[in-house]
């Protein structure tokens, strides 16, 4: 038996030593089976239990026994328990061995039309046609277990009609060579999927990306038309200066809110000089590197409230107080969460100083001030935190707390807007410089239906080191009659 599963071996010599060397009483119903077909079903039941052997059987011929009998098992045609019953083995385990065999044995890559039958060349008609009967029942049968069974079935009919067209008169001498059967599920895939109307589909990819480009395009212009751009504003009436982008006004929550495009590009007009001096100083100083002006924010948590109708008298602003006036501290532009103010009067604001004409630096300054407006507006404190030097941040204790204070506004609020306005430069030298602005900040709390609006004016003192201009100072300017008032209490 082992020297058939050898390549090159024939079934014909091992058959009768192995049939000889069985002990079995034949029942009646099979007296008249042949020995090489016993050989085979031996053979089946040791191969079903050492599957390793199915690579030399593949590669072996077709063996000469009578496919007929293990064709009538295997399609339930004849009773398998007495099959059974001589080969002295379980009639499940000699069905399952038989299938096993015939998968491995007849359905071979590049197999002809004859061994797929499991007949020799040359058989007649009747022949085929019986045989192709038997294995398309027995594949009916199998199809439950076997996932190729359906391809098999399909080589089946192939070899069917290939073998009865050879067997017409006249039919072998002009037989044309077949392709070989390729029983892989692969091959049978891509043959099915090569492409035969090239033509067609590339019209088609090109329908396809027609309408997506149209598409495309459609949400592009449903996206401009739902944000569409704001209305600018200048500080020209005010006085000539650095023109900022205006702040866009910010709507209720349930309105997707529009925040400036303070990424933009900044004009820098020809400044002019005025004459109104400030009240509060007769002369512009810069302060040394790592002074901070005093002055610091009373600033409560951010709150949902109720939008109530707020009539006209009852608009207030919280005002900035002085928590540690005579300790060093920092000031940016937060004023304390009070009522929404829907406007303030010019008068409230101060005057601001007249400085000399712009420098060569006053393009890296206005980038610098673009930073600080674009930070806050965003609410990004570590960038926002970034624009004071190295040495004010390591310098002051005051720094952590405003950083604190920062992150809870941030955190605390839906959003912000800082418009910047009215700006001038003072150069003191090439390195450092004091600018004066004006700014208008709009904060909109959680759960609140309008922002606060917060307007006020301020001076920065900066510091370039290697190029790169940072905030060394800064204080808030005071109107002129709070500062009378203020003044007023003091004494």
């Amino acid at each position: 038996m082992n020297a058939f599963l050898r390549p090159g071996s024939h079934a014909r010599a091992t058959a009768p030593a192995a049939v000889a060397a069985m002990d079995i009483d034949l029942p009646a119903g099979v007296r008249a089976m042949q020995s090489e077909t016993l050989a085979t079903l031996r053979l089946a039941l040791e191969l079903y239990q050492q599957p390793q052997r199915a690579v030399a059987l593949r590669r072996a011929a077709l063996p000469h026994a009578e496919f007929d009998l293990l064709l009538h098992c295997a399609a339930g045609t004849v009773e398998l328990q007495e099959v059974a019953a001589v080969l002295r083995t379980p009639p499940q385990t000699l069905q399952s061995a038989l299938d096993f065999y015939l998968v491995q044995v007849l359905f071979v890559p590049a197999a002809s039309a004859w061994r797929v039958l499991g007949l020799q060349a040359g058989a007649d008609a009747r022949q085929v046609r019986e045989h192709a009967r038997l294995m398309l029942l027995w594949l009916a049968r199998t199809r439950a277990r076997n996932p190729l069974a359906t391809l098999h079935t399909d080589q089946v009919r192939r070899a069917q009609h290939e073998t009865l067209r050879e067997l017409q008169p006249g039919a072998r001498a002009a037989r044309m060579p077949t392709p070989a059967l390729q029983p892989g599920r692969v091959q049978q895939a891509r043959a099915a999927l090569r492409p035969t109307h090239t033509g067609m589909q590339a019209l088609r990819l090109l329908v396809l990306a027609l309408i997506g480009v149209a598409l495309a395009l459609g949400l592009l212009w449903l996206s401009r038309q739902w944000h569409g751009a704001a209305p600018r504003e200048t500080s020209a009436a005010l006085a000539p200066g650095l023109a900022w982008p205006a702040a866009l006004p910010l709507a209720p929550p349930r309105v997707p809110i529009a925040l400036p495009a303070l990424t933009r590009g900044i004009e820098l007009p020809a400044m002019r000089l005025q004459a109104a001096p400030m009240p509060q100083a007769s002369a512009v100083r810069v302060p040394e590197a790592g002074t901070i002006t005093p002055l610091a924010v009373a600033w409560r948590p951010l709150r949902p409230s109720p939008a109530l109708p707020v009539r006209a008298a009852q608009v207030r602003v919280a005002p900035l107080r002085m928590l540690r006036p005579a300790l060093p501290g920092l000031h940016l532009p937060i004023p304390s969460v009070a009522a929404p103010t829907p406007r303030l009067a010019s008068a409230s604001l101060p005057v601001l100083e007249a400085v000399a004409a712009p420098t060569a630096n006053t393009a890296a300054i206005a980038r610098l001030l673009r930073a600080f407006s674009d930070s806050y507006a965003r609410g990004n404190l570590p960038g926002f935190m970034a624009l004071f030097a190295p040495q004010v941040r390591e310098g002051p204790r005051d720094f952590a707390a405003l950083r604190a204070t920062y992150a809870r506004l941030f955190a605390g609020s839906a959003a912000r807007s800082l418009r910047l306005s009215d700006v001038r430069i003072a150069p003191a030298g090439s390195a450092r410089a004091r600018v004066l602005l004006r700014y208008e900040a709009r904060i909109l709390e959680h759960g609140a239906a309008t922002p606060a609006l917060y307007r006020g004016a301020l001076a920065l003192d900066m510091q370039s080191t290697h190029g790169a201009w940072r905030i060394i100072g800064l204080q808030r300017l005071a109107a002129p009659a709070a500062a009378a008032a203020s003044a007023a209490r003091s004494e």
